[in-house]
């Protein structure tokens, strides 16, 4: 059986991009430095129930010395494929997609720093959709 190198490629990207989101959600404070904080709002822990109220609202993030506007336009539920009989049963996670309008010149997949004026700052890691002028990020977290 032959794989070509971009199917290749693309499973393996998508592999370690779902192992990662699968760690505790809060492991993205772990990546700054131990000289900058996180502001994280008293009980921030990415769930669908913080960013529900929030579709339609804009979210500000720096880039560079830019600062870009994103519009939250869809909150939508991932449902995990059905795992075989033989296998272990999985943990309870709590799964679904944030759907951003972003400008054009944010092209980038990376953790960028959100702020809002309600949720305060925090991390996310989005890509750019097949759409050109949508971000995405998929929030997967234990429950």
């Amino acid at each position: 059986m032959s794989v070509s190198r971009r199917r290749f490629l693309r499973s393996g990207a998508l592999g370690g991009l779902a192992a990662g989101l699968m760690l505790n959600s809060n492991i993205f404070a772990l990546a700054h430095d131990s000289n900058q904080s996180v502001d994280h709002p008293a009980g921030f822990d990415y769930s669908r129930d913080h960013f529900e109220p929030h579709v339609g609202s804009a979210f500000r993030l720096r880039q560079g010395k830019q600062k870009l506007d994103l519009t939250l336009v869809n909150l939508v539920d991932y449902r995990q494929p059905s795992r075989n009989a033989r296998t272990l049963k999985a943990k309870n996670t709590e799964s679904f997609v944030l759907v951003f309008l972003a400008p054009k010149n944010l092209y980038r997949a990376s953790t960028y720093q959100l702020e809002h004026p309600k949720l305060g700052k925090f991390d996310l890691f989005m890509t750019r959709n097949s759409d050109c002028d949508k971000m995405t990020a998929v929030v997967n977290r234990l429950i």
